[in-house]
């Protein structure tokens, strides 16, 4: 996710249940976000995951009930390449 994050992530808009993260389209992009999203998938299937494509970019939305706004933080900041915080 880190190197993705580094490689493409232009924005990442956060609110308590909902990320939104834009990444540059370029070679391999969208095939590497949704290979993140289908193993992300197996271990969370209480997150939606869209991948979406925008003129340039491609999105992915992330949702997660209010329970889960640690998961949801804790992703959008492994995109971001921060450190996750121990529990």
């Amino acid at each position: 996710m880190r190197d993705l994050g580094r490689a493409a992530l232009v924005d990442a808009r956060t609110d308590a249940t909902r990320a939104r993260l834009r990444f540059a389209a370029g070679a391999g992009v969208r095939d590497r976000v949704e290979a993140i999203v289908t193993a992300e998938s197996r271990c969370c299937a209480f997150l939606a995951l869209t991948v979406t494509d925008e003129p340039d970019s491609v999105v992915l939305t992330i949702e997660a009930s209010e329970d889960a706004q640690l998961v949801l933080a804790e992703l959008v900041d492994a995109f971001r390449g921060q450190p996750q915080v121990a529990l």
